[in-house]
């Protein structure tokens, strides 16, 4: 009972209360639930998200301005850990994961892909816990580009087109 509820409160990140759980687990249980996410960690395997909504937001670099200092305004202000060459901040408690690009044909043009496991209305409530945080962010973002074009799409279709 007290795996399954493990779980149930990982998959939601609620890690006080999952820890609650894991401490009460045999220590070869403990053992083995690490070992576990060791070996995913180390099989370079990458958080999957399944979208049901994208976010779409393109902007330019100001003058002088470079993609290291645009990431610097725009990460969020939260614990950050890295696997390989990807961040992971715990900021929302929604399942998102956020694709930053330069243009390589103009080094000022930048887009942001937000991929979203959660419905319009769950992010609306997201969005308003952070509302101040997020605000902040877009100021000191705002500062380092230019206002630029957003967008929020609900996923009709997704396909893996390669192996």
């Amino acid at each position: 009972m007290s795996k399954s509820l493990f779980l149930e409160h990982l998959k939601k990140n609620e890690t006080q209360k999952a820890l609650a759980f894991f401490l009460e687990f045999s220590q070869e249980d403990q053992v083995s639930v690490l070992s576990y996410y060791a070996q995913l960690i180390n099989s370079k395997k990458q958080i999957s998200i399944n979208p049901k909504m994208i976010a779409f937001l393109r902007r330019d670099l100001r003058e002088g301005k470079t993609y290291q200092e645009f990431e610097s305004a725009w990460l969020p202000d939260a614990p950050t850990k890295k696997i390989d060459d990807q961040k992971i901040v715990d900021y929302y408690k929604l399942p998102v994961q956020v694709i930053n690009a330069q243009s390589v044909q103009n080094p000022k043009e930048l887009i942001s892909i937000g991929l979203v496991d959660a419905s319009q209305e769950e992010i609306i409530k997201e969005a308003q816990k952070n509302a101040d945080a997020d605000a902040a962010r877009r100021k000191q973002t705002a500062e380092v580009t230019e206002k630029g074009s957003v967008g929020l799409y609900k996923v009709m279709g997704s396909y893996i087109l390669g192996k």
